[in-house]
């Protein structure tokens, strides 16, 4: 774990990183920090099986699991390490799995550190956590035509309006309305729209 944690700790941004050892009797999985790419894997009857999606992981018929479904509805999401079919689970953010034929052991490589007794100036952290916000936004749309999905809401707003002044001109964005009071947010994404 040790070395495999140090190699990870000293990676920057998104991965998902499957090492494969002794003609892959000997099998771990990394994922990033935040789990953007996600790695979900089924190990049934001895054997390890791995994909980018739940629903493509090899094996046994999967059936969908009520409890995956009640999380869904609850929560909105399916919180890892579940998936919505039993037996199929994902590798949470920050956790790296070690597999050897029988054994399956799942661990955290990387914790996140909070300095409570940080005072940093406001000005300073304003301009350093805009910085990472168009650092980001300009990474996610070098080469490619993007655009951005804006529900109005603080996030997407500012995802938006930074794709905005990383492009030079306004971005695309698209957004989804709802006929239900309380959940229709059209009208906050089209101040939005209209203020980029």
């Amino acid at each position: 774990l040790g070395r495999v944690a140090n190699v990870a700790n000293s990676v920057k941004g998104r991965f998902a990183v499957l090492f494969a050892q002794d003609k892959g009797r000997k099998v771990t999985l990394i994922t990033d920090r935040f789990g953007t790419w996600p790695l979900c894997y089924a190990h049934e009857g001895g054997r390890l099986s791995v994909s980018d999606r739940a629903d493509r992981v090899p094996g046994e018929a999967r059936r969908i699991s009520p409890q995956a479904v009640f999380n869904y509805l609850y929560f909105h999401m399916i919180p890892a390490p579940t998936t919505i079919f039993e037996g199929v689970r994902r590798l949470e953010a920050g956790h790296l799995l070690e597999w050897s034929g029988s054994e399956c052991t799942v661990r955290r490589w990387w914790n996140p550190v909070f300095d409570e007794s940080a005072t940093p100036d406001l000005e300073t952290a304003k301009r350093q956590f805009c910085q990472i916000i168009e650092d980001a936004v300009s990474e996610a749309a070098q080469g490619a035509e993007v655009g951005a999905y804006l529900s109005g809401g603080t996030d997407s707003s500012t995802v938006s309006g930074m794709l905005t002044k990383v492009l030079g001109k306004p971005a695309r964005t698209y957004s989804i309305g709802f006929d239900a009071a309380g959940y229709d947010e059209m009208s906050y994404a089209r101040i939005a729209a209209k203020h980029f």
